[in-house]
């Protein structure tokens, strides 16, 4: 059944149900805004959307297919289900239908040279088990609503929706002229008095009105009423009726209408006119229309004798004048007026003789909203699941996976080469939207915690492998590192514009795809904001064009023909100073290059292929499948088959089947698919975790194509498992894992191929895709790089080998002099922290401002350190260059405070002292830091710790700093910058330090 039909009608038996109940308890409902309020929820209902659908097994359509023991399925019978009829005009803009394609009436069955509508007539015959052999050529309604190729519940919904349709236009025309020919009787209404106007101020006041809506007179026999409808409120009232009351009358007629307006009963006739206008045939509609114009009468009389309690007779008696006063019955849409002549007299007794209340108590709403919540979102949908399956009785007459799979590929060589377009469409849910704040919630958790708690979470990791203390501070910083980054995606991913966005559908990809099954070409945009962005079909030749006009695109072509057949151009202008290309024999390596376009080919050159799509699933070994049946989808007899693989990950006793109805008439392709988990005896567990669905199939060069494809995605019941833990308690967790929960529907992608063209050549020069002239591109082969034009590889970049590695025992100290006269070595430091500072005194007279500036910057950062960690027990040593005399360093030290131990480095050479030569070849201000037992732990010059510039972005996400961080930055910037850097070192140093500070000392003389 069509899904929007299935939603309405499942809708109108909620409210018919719910309208049931509600006129069961009416004797106990007393109040007839709590009545009115009911009514409206059920109002509303028919007219909302809902998520929550749960299936239930009417009106089914399930009709049991004969097992057709005469028809032959084969690879060769599908070639032969059309006529030849080459073609290679492209198919322009694709429609976006998404039932059966409307080529249908042209197919011959499989096996048989008998026209399809014979057929039908023959399944007919078959299935009634008619005796006569006039029933079975001739096409009756019944052989139509009993035959396989239409089942009588698909046409007869068919049939009904046209009728609803007609239904729904010819209602909105009908509202919709009755709205202006009442609109045009407007135009001569004038305004009312300034006293009139002054009443209703008064009694708008009393009420809770800050303002009355306009009152107009008109002429005529028209009720009072308010109207609001493509326009500000107005209360329209006729004169003749004026004339007939007095003062008293008149202030009850006003706050009649006051109190339609203060209610919002205006509101409620628009959301009548949409439901009147969708359900104009249903019964409960009409009924709950009068109940709840009833209803508002009821509360509005309330309001009119709670606030004039003395008015009640001159009320009754205005009533009975105003519903007299109209001569006829009025037809006018979206209007309030005074009520019925039906319901006078109960309203009157209760006007003169009861006690009315008009007001829901806090309570009763929150009950309300309750009930809403619960019931707007819900809608069981009627009828099976869209694919319904009925096993065959004959199995001998089914073909096997071996034909079923040859059949799939042998359509699409029809087709080869292709040429296409195709963009993907997608849209998010408010399931994907809980998935991402739970994730959330876990990143912040995880990043709250400290580093045994870490350790402890992750130890599995490290059960089994054997890792130094470094590896794991590389492993955890990486991985923190991955946590805010995660932690600030989701949160750019659920800001109330990016959760608005997610929820609408978007284009998420367009590309140019080219192929013969062999060699292809790929393009797509480098922008993903340029998405629309001309992919420049024809070729590139000359190769200049790609700096020209495909800056902004990648394209990929793979050919046999080429000695290196893989070049993958992703150039971003015509600037040749950064690497633009890569050529090589590999695809796995490009993450960006995927395709979910079907293509049917059995052995792929490349493995970033859509892990659902079509290809992936019908290419494997038919080893992998069984044929189970024959079924039927969305009226069409299709094959059953069941392809069995084993999950990827941890190790478990399940295994993932992919279940798909393949239509033989149609290529053997595949019209739905389903993942899901299985145990031994193939039952589904845990529900699905994919689906995909063709909405559209074109026929074209002998072949079938599916156009338009509906890729569902499944995720976790965020709001289940929050339940789970809620019910089980945050502090009774442990270790033991919460029990599976079915995943839910989530986001939705619907692939479609814009222009398609099949039996398509394509030029020789676009598949070679020579690179421009200059252009520097790696070759993943002998890992060079090159310039195009050029045959010899650019020489690589000389790199600085540095002369110790963090864990390296620290060489001994070789110095001319201590400034306090003393002799003392790194041994007599064993069991401390050592902070060895190399420190020039010169440097900052003999270097440019800027590199002052950072020297500045590493002076202050290295004094504030010492002041802190030098009453811990940390030693700080500096040692000075060769020639710098004892008045200079204590010039020095008195400028820069503390005062730290120092010497004088010995040797002859200022620039290469003996000291300083063993520990760096780089002559700034450096600094290292030795553990107790005498090892490096970590310094300065990034060259030295191999992970120096990973723990800086690690430290960067941990003090909230941005991790991209341009090249160059403008001068006034350059402090700004220089600050943040000293940041980042204050808490390398800091955090290694107290590491350092945390270990026991295992030292032999300590």
């Amino acid at each position: 059944m069509n899904p929007l039909l299935n939603l309405m009608l499942s809708n109108a038996l909620v409210a018919a149900v719910l309208f049931a109940i509600l006129m069961l308890l009416r004797r106990w409902i007393k109040n007839p805004a709590v009545m009115h309020l009911f009514l409206l929820l059920i109002l509303v209902k028919l007219i909302t959307p809902a998520y929550w659908q749960p299936q239930f097994d009417l009106l089914s359509t399930v009709s049991v297919s004969p097992a057709f023991p005469e028809e032959d399925v084969s690879a060769n019978a599908a070639s032969e289900v059309t006529p030849p009829n080459p073609t290679t005009d492209p198919i322009q803009p694709v429609p976006q239908s998404a039932g059966p394609p409307p080529e249908q009436s042209e197919l011959t069955f499989p096996g048989l040279n008998v026209p399809a509508e014979k057929e039908r007539s023959t399944l007919a015959q078959s299935i009634t088990n008619t005796k006569t052999e006039e029933a079975a050529s001739i096409t009756t309604w019944w052989s139509l609503l009993s035959s396989d190729t239409q089942s009588g519940t698909e046409l007869f919904a068919r049939l009904f929706m046209l009728a609803w349709i007609t239904g729904t236009t010819g209602w909105f025309l009908l509202a919709f002229w009755r709205i202006i020919r009442f609109q045009k009787y407007l135009r001569q209404a004038l305004p009312a008095s300034k006293q009139l106007n002054q009443i209703a101020a008064e009694l708008a006041a009393r009420i809770g009105l800050k303002s009355a809506p306009q009152i107009q007179m008109v002429s005529g026999n028209v009720s009072p009423l308010l109207w609001a409808c493509f326009s500000r409120a107005r209360i329209i009232l006729p004169n003749g009726l004026l004339e007939q009351l007095n003062e008293a009358e008149i202030k009850t007629l006003l706050l009649h209408e006051l109190a339609h307006y203060r209610r919002g009963d205006h509101c409620v006739r628009l959301i009548e006119l949409l439901a009147t206008g969708v359900y104009w045939w249903n019964p409960v509609l009409w009924l709950v229309r009068r109940e709840i114009r009833n209803t508002e009468e009821a509360c509005c009389d309330a309001w009119v004798v709670q606030t004039l309690p003395d008015q009640r007779r001159a009320y009754a008696e205005v009533l009975v004048k105003a519903i007299g006063y109209v001569s006829r019955p009025q037809h006018i849409t979206a209007a309030t007026g005074m009520g019925s002549q039906q319901i006078l007299e109960q309203r009157l007794k209760s006007i003169m003789c009861e006690t009315l209340s008009g007001n829901i108590s806090r309570l009763t709403k929150i009950a309300i909203v309750v009930i809403a919540l619960v019931l707007l979102p819900f809608a069981p949908m009627l009828g099976q699941p869209t694919a319904e399956t009925v096993a065959a009785q004959d199995k001998r007459a089914l073909p096997a996976a071996e034909e079923i799979l040859a059949g799939y590929r042998a359509n699409f060589k029809k087709l080869m080469p292709v040429e296409m377009t195709y963009r993907v469409l997608t849209q998010e849910n408010m399931n994907c939207i809980n998935e991402d704040r739970r994730q959330l919630k876990g990143l912040e958790m995880l990043l709250n915690m400290d580093r045994a708690e870490l350790e402890n979470a992750f130890k599995v990791v490290f059960e089994n492998t054997d890792v130094n203390a470094r590896q794991k501070d590389e492993y955890f910083r990486a991985l923190t590192m991955d946590f805010v980054r995660k932690k600030l995606l989701f949160e750019g991913n659920l800001t109330p514009e990016a959760i608005q966005s997610r929820l609408k559908e978007s284009l998420a990809e367009r590309r140019y795809l080219w192929t013969d099954g062999k060699s292809f070409h790929q393009r797509w945009s480098t922008d993903e904001k340029a998405l629309e962005a001309n992919l420049k079909r024809g070729p590139v030749w000359p190769a200049e064009n790609l700096n020209t006009h495909y800056h902004a695109i990648k394209m990929i072509s793979w050919s046999d023909n080429q000695q290196l057949p893989m070049r993958h151009w992703y150039g971003n202008g015509p600037d040749n100073r950064s690497t633009r290309a890569t050529i090589g024999n590999k695809l796995s390596g490009i993450n960006s290059f995927k395709t979910i376009a079907p293509l049917g080919l059995k052995e792929l050159p490349w493995k970033e292929i859509h892990s659902y799509g079509l290809d992936n699933s019908m290419s494997e070994s038919p080893d992998h499948y069984q044929v189970i049946g024959r079924a039927k989808f969305r009226g069409r007899p299709v094959i059953l088959m069941d392809g069995f693989f084993t999950p990827g990950g941890e190790p478990t006793e399940l295994r993932y089947r992919m279940r798909a109805w393949v239509d033989p008439a149609q290529g053997y392709l595949p019209l739905r698919m389903e993942w899901a988990l299985v145990d031994d005896a193939n039952k589904v567990v845990r529900g699905l975790h994919q689906e995909t669905e063709v909405l559209e199939v074109k026929k074209v060069a002998d072949g079938y194509y599916p156009v338009r494809i509906k890729f569902q995605e499944y995720t976790f019941d965020s709001l289940g498992i929050e339940k789970q833990i809620k019910e089980i308690g945050v502090e009774n967790l442990g270790d033991r894992p919460l029990p599976d929960l079915p995943l839910v529907p989530g986001r939705v992608k619907i692939w479609e191929a814009t222009e398609f063209t099949p039996r398509k050549a394509i030029d020789p020069a676009t598949l070679a895709l020579e690179f421009p002239k200059g252009t520097l591109y790696e070759n993943e082969i002998d890992g060079g790089r090159y310039r195009a034009g050029d045959p010899k590889p650019i020489p690589p970049p000389l790199e600085y080998t540095p002369k110790l590695q963090v864990g390296d025992i620290a060489p001994p100290l070789e110095v001319a002099s201590w400034l306090d006269g003393k002799s003392r070595s790194l041994d007599d430091f064993r069991g401390k922290v050592v902070v060895l500072l190399f420190v020039d005194i010169f440097a900052f007279s003999d270097i440019p401002d800027d590199m002052q500036l950072h020297l500045g910057m590493k002076r202050d950062l290295f004094k504030k350190i010492q002041m802190k960690y030098a009453a811990q027990g940390v030693a700080f040593l500096e040692i000075h260059p060769v020639g710098t005399t004892t008045d200079q360093v204590r010039a020095y030290q008195k400028f820069r405070q503390p005062k730290t131990l120092a010497a004088i480095d010995a040797g002859t050479n200022a620039k290469a002292g003996t000291t300083i030569n063993k520990y760096t070849d780089l002559g700034e201000m450096n600094a290292f830091l030795i553990g107790r037992d005498g090892r490096i732990i970590m310094s300065t010059d990034s060259a030295v710790d191999y992970g120096f510039e990973s723990y800086c972005y690690y430290a960067a996400t941990k003090l909230n700093i941005p991790i991209e961080t341009p090249v160059t930055l403008p001068e006034e910037d350059m402090e700004e910058a220089m600050h943040q850097i000293r940041r980042i070192l204050e808490f390398i140093i800091s955090e290694q330090l107290d590491r350092a500070l945390a270990v026991e000392n295992k030292s032999s003389g300590k």
